[in-house]
């Protein structure tokens, strides 16, 4: 079974990881679609972010946007795979995802100072979290 998270808002990947209103979780088992969940996300840092995804057991995350430091969070530390820089429509970003033809920019990060800001010094210990 996985769990795959896309960043959303009104049937899109939402342009910015950090900030979405909302998440998509989409559970499949044998490569077949078992449940779809919108989860309300309060968040505007990296920190909280990584703790609702890891609080939901996601092994994969969809996104636009992503801060440097919430990706190596992410794939590093909580061993989740990342694919930023997708855009559309999220159903059909899971479908490519599963297809393995999602077509995402792995460069692309959040840039922003203000934003490097609100997603720089976690205050916990991320080593050793499976």
């Amino acid at each position: 079974m996985r769990k795959i998270a896309v960043t959303y808002q009104d049937g899109q990947v939402y342009h910015h990881c950090c900030q979405a209103p909302q998440l998509k979780i989409y559970t499949i088992k044998s490569d077949v679609l078992s449940k779809i969940e919108l989860v309300d996300v309060s968040s505007d840092n990296a920190d909280t972010m990584a703790n609702i995804l890891k609080e939901h057991n996601i092994k994969v995350v969809i996104c636009g946007t992503i801060s440097e430091y919430l990706k190596n969070l992410l794939e590093t530390n909580l061993h989740m795979e990342v694919y930023n820089g997708v855009t559309g429509d999220a159903d059909s970003a899971v479908v490519a995802y599963i297809a393995g033809t999602l077509d995402f920019e792995p460069n692309m990060h959040c840039e922003k100072p203000e934003h490097i800001h609100s997603c720089s010094g976690f205050g916990g210990d991320w080593n050793g979290i499976d």
